[in-house]
């Protein structure tokens, strides 16, 4: 079939909608399907009108980032006829995708992943979600996978007709800002017409309302569906939050999502005595390291993933100095070299890489963050997360921990029981965190 496949007048999305769909069966999880299929159904209605918004709200590791891969070709068959014969849609859509869509991403990290798994950037990328699945062919790849662009630096943003050019749009909010002071830049805005995109697709959507995520979409829900993803539909203050009718939210609860092992249950792991109020915070950061070794050598011995590879940690602390220190203090203690990494803004961009690279060959055992891969980073092998901070904000700790909870499935699914073990020192006081992350306190849809 592959080979066969051609173009003719109608975009990507639309052409080879039923392509996509068709090849999407047995091959998505069952939550996976309902999302799309939910999402199909309010942007179909007749009596559609915009601005008209919707939103998906899954826990984190559920695989929102397949759905988002996938949304433009389900939304693309919306009007046209399902072929009889052959591959390639036809007739007259509801959604004509002569429009790029633009997808928001909150930083240049989950930006740089969502351009891996939607399209193809430098060459065959192995974490295409399409191509990973096998819902596209690589002989078509070039066809029916989407021209992506994703912006690099601000002043992409200033030239209309070499957007137009391609079918998706990655940035991340802050490339709307003018480098020099940081505010809404006034050039996209004037330059750039109301209905310059078809849709608009808000990954991560806790962030908003924040004042530039609002002005981008006030500037083009007119003329755009909006999309809405996130874990965590309420900000941490729970006063503002994405404004949605309950009718328009496809939600998957967390229970859900555990019993039907599309994520991990949790399993908190206090450390350090009931009240523990004051210590020296070298002797906390020893503690939590030796706790998370304890587990990773009894996960390794017992609950190993597939093809052997060795279960790691995260950590979360409170600066980069710190962040530095417990790399080494980790280094020291195991005298393993290198097997704890320290991962925030301070490194340049090719350490960050670098540092990524081991990441994903499975070469550390330990990565220490502060203010980087706490929300939109999957890596399967991480089942542990650990706090050596005081987390404020219950969104922020849901995110972290959900680091933990991606089952992997590849080459094949991971033993069942393997639990994400979050391990939470008493010093940081992180139990009513986790109580409301438990009991989705925050998620009121």
């Amino acid at each position: 079939m592959a080979n066969k496949l051609s173009c003719d007048e109608l975009p990507k999305f639309n052409l080879f909608s039923f392509h996509v769909m068709n090849n999407c069966t047995d091959v998505l999880l069952p939550h996976q399907s309902d999302a799309l299929q939910f999402l199909v159904e309010k942007f179909k209605a007749k009596d559609f009108y915009l601005p008209l918004h919707a939103g998906v709200s899954m826990p984190t590791g559920s695989g929102k980032t397949g759905i988002i891969c996938c949304l433009p070709y389900y939304l693309g068959s919306i009007g046209l006829k399902k072929p009889l014969h052959g591959s390639l849609a036809t007739g007259n859509p509801r959604h004509h995708f002569k429009k790029p869509i633009l997808v928001l991403a909150p930083n240049l990290d989950i930006a740089d992943q969502l351009h891996g798994q939607i399209t193809v950037a430098g060459g065959i990328s192995r974490k295409n979600f399409l191509l990973g699945k096998k819902i596209v062919h690589r002989d078509d790849q070039k066809r029916v996978l989407p021209d992506v662009m994703k912006v690099d630096v601000t002043d992409d943003l200033t030239d209309q007709h070499s957007l137009e050019r391609y079918d998706v749009i990655i940035a991340n909010v802050h490339k709307f800002l003018s480098k020099k002071t940081r505010e809404e830049s006034p050039k996209w805005v004037e330059k750039f017409d109301d209905n310059l995109f078809s849709f608009v697709i808000v990954d991560e959507a806790h962030h908003f309302p924040a004042p530039t995520w609002v002005k981008i979409l006030n500037k083009f829900k007119h003329h755009a569906g909006v999309i809405f993803f996130t874990a965590t539909p309420y900000r941490s203050d729970e006063k503002e939050r994405v404004v949605l009718g309950k009718e328009l939210w496809f939600h998957l609860t967390l229970e859900d999502a555990r019993e039907n092992k599309i994520i991990r249950k949790t399993n908190p792991v206090p450390v350090g005595p009931e009240n523990f109020e004051e210590a020296d915070e070298g002797v906390v950061y020893e503690e939590v390291l030796q706790k998370i070794k304890e587990i990773q050598e009894r996960k390794n011995r017992e609950q190993p993933l597939p093809k052997n590879v060795p279960h790691m940690a995260i950590a979360i602390v409170k600066n980069q100095h710190q962040c530095n220190e417990v790399a080494k203090r980790w280094n020291q203690l195991f005298k393993e070299e290198k097997s704890a990494i320290a991962y925030h803004t301070g490194k340049s961009d090719s350490q960050q890489k670098e540092m990524m690279k081991k990441i994903e060959e499975n070469e550390v055992k330990l990565v220490v963050v502060v203010g980087k891969l706490l929300e939109g980073f999957d890596h399967p092998p991480i089942s542990i997360a650990a706090i050596l901070t005081k987390i404020g904000s219950p969104v922020k700790f849901t995110q972290f921990i959900g680091r933990a909870q991606r089952i992997c499935r590849t080459p094949v699914l991971e033993d069942g029981t393997i639990e994400a073990d979050i391990v939470m020192h008493s010093f940081y006081q992180q139990q009513e965190n986790y109580h409301k992350f438990e009991n989705e306190s925050f998620i009121k849809i």
